[in-house]
């Protein structure tokens, strides 16, 4: 949402989350998305003392609410977010169990027709700024 709508440039995607996504996959950079979803707390991916993993974090939370909105259509995404992940019923609202919808969205990325050539800088620069060599 911030991605597409917001104006906080503090981690940007500049609206390429689905390619950095990949780009980030191709790298072996992923972090387990189930658990960066469980992470409401703010404190293992999006914690401050984290900003390499906050980027992460961020992008693919970026990709994944995009892959939401985009296949299952904004009314469904908003019944989740902001939500608790242990209270979401992914399987009543979506039909699909969370880890086969991560599963969906990395299958999503991976066939999407694309540029990474500014997708690849971009993770260069901020693995770079963020003090990821």
């Amino acid at each position: 949402m911030q991605d597409q709508y917001g104006e906080d440039t503090a981690f940007p995607t500049r609206r390429m989350a689905h390619a950095l996504v990949r780009i980030i996959g191709e790298e072996g950079s992923s972090l387990p998305m189930l658990e960066v979803m469980r992470d409401r707390s703010r404190t293992r991916y999006f914690g401050l003392r984290t900003p390499w993993e906050r980027w992460l974090a961020y992008t693919q939370s970026t990709s994944f609410c995009r892959y939401l909105i985009e296949s299952y259509g904004p009314q469904k995404f908003f019944k989740v977010y902001d939500a608790p992940f242990e209270t979401i019923d992914f399987q009543g609202l979506y039909g699909k169990t969370a880890a086969t919808l991560v599963n969906d969205w990395l299958g999503y990325v991976a066939a999407l027709p694309s540029d990474t050539e500014k997708a690849r800088a971009l993770f260069q620069s901020m693995r770079e700024s963020l003090g990821r060599r």
